[in-house]
């Protein structure tokens, strides 16, 4: 029977040191991985949530009448399309429909667009924009001042829009939810 030295160096053997880094290599890139996709997946959630904002921004410049640059504007909004980017507007009394962006010189963007690229994430798009579950291509989704009635497309005929982001790359999606007729903004999480 052999007897072991207490004092003589004990080991891992070779076999045991590629199991340890074979179980470290997993988990890093188990962890790399889920990084990424929650990156993304935040992304995705911040473009809702800039549009959800713009709603609200837009549905209390109506409220108020606190836009100092369109103290007397008609209606607020913001107008959305397959370009992936949203516009925040006045309408000034210019155009010809209320609640409807027209372009400019009729009605006049407020601040700068939203774009749906956040960062080194461009793979978010507009997946789609329904109204009261009819796909529309895109809508201009307003407040009419002084008391924010809402309007989709200038017309008060339609009840609830439900604009949907998609991230291309994960295949995940974001939904945001407008009641025209509450004024309320929801954003799926």
């Amino acid at each position: 029977m052999r007897h072991r030295n207490p004092k003589s160096p004990q080991g891992f053997t070779l076999f045991e040191i590629h199991i340890i880094i074979a179980l470290i290599g997993i988990i890093s890139t188990t962890s790399v991985v889920s990084f990424q996709k929650g990156r993304q997946d935040e992304a995705l959630r911040l473009v809702a949530m800039r549009i959800a904002d713009a709603l609200r921004k837009t549905q209390n410049y109506a409220q108020t009448g606190t836009h100092k640059e369109y103290p007397t504007a008609e209606s607020f909004g913001i107008y959305l399309e397959k370009s992936d980017t949203v516009l925040l507007f006045a309408d000034n009394k210019k155009g010809n429909t209320v609640g409807v962006w027209e372009g400019q010189g009729k009605d006049d963007m407020i601040g700068e667009s939203i774009s749906f690229d956040i960062g080194a994430h461009k793979n978010i798009e507009l997946g789609g924009i329904t109204f009261d579950g009819v796909l529309v291509d895109k809508a201009h989704l307003a407040f009419r001042a002084p008391q924010a009635a809402g309007l989709v497309n200038g017309k008060p005929d339609v009840s609830i829009v439900l604009i949907t982001l998609k991230d291309t790359k994960s295949g995940h999606t974001r939904a945001i939810t407008f009641n025209r007729i509450t004024g309320r903004v929801d954003v799926e999480y």
